[in-house]
């Protein structure tokens, strides 16, 4: 008696593409987090940053950057901390092989800073970075990547 089988995946075609599909999860798993981030800054921190001071708003409408007291600085983000120029906000990418990357100074501003100079008003802390991975949603992440295997085990 012979048994024949057959199916409709091939197992070499995945075994070829695991890390493919393992690299395209990562990306939209950071791209999730990307967002969730970037929720986190239009949202104030869901009410838990501390707000802009008056003299901040001030500077900001009358063109003067952060920290450094630049002038000619555009206010693109009217009063909500982190969005003076739009730089830190535009700058977190997913990075293959790497993870999540943003412009640098953007740690600083996750933590907090006390500054030699204002010793007695640091600018605080508005964890952006740490709210926002708290908030990303990674319930379907095994969905995610299950159908990622399915789409690489097809003929």
């Amino acid at each position: 008696m012979k048994i024949t089988v057959k199916n409709n995946f091939s197992l070499d075609k995945l075994s070829r593409n695991v890390k493919k599909a393992i690299d395209e999860t990562l990306e939209e798993v950071g791209s999730l987090a990307i967002n969730s981030m970037q929720n986190t800054i239009n949202s104030k921190g869901f009410g838990r940053y501390e707000p802009l001071s008056d003299v901040r708003i001030k500077q900001r409408k009358s063109g003067v950057g952060f920290p450094d007291n630049v002038r000619g600085v555009s206010n693109l983000g009217g009063d909500i901390p982190l969005k003076q120029t739009m730089d830190l906000y535009n700058s977190m990418e997913y990075v293959k092989g790497a993870g999540i990357e943003m412009n640098d100074y953007g740690i600083i501003h996750n933590d907090g800073l006390t500054d030699p100079q204002y010793k007695k008003k640091p600018m605080p802390a508005r964890p952006f970075i740490d709210i926002g991975l708290e908030k990303t949603n990674l319930d379907n992440v095994e969905t995610i990547f299950v159908e990622k295997i399915e789409k690489h085990l097809r003929k």
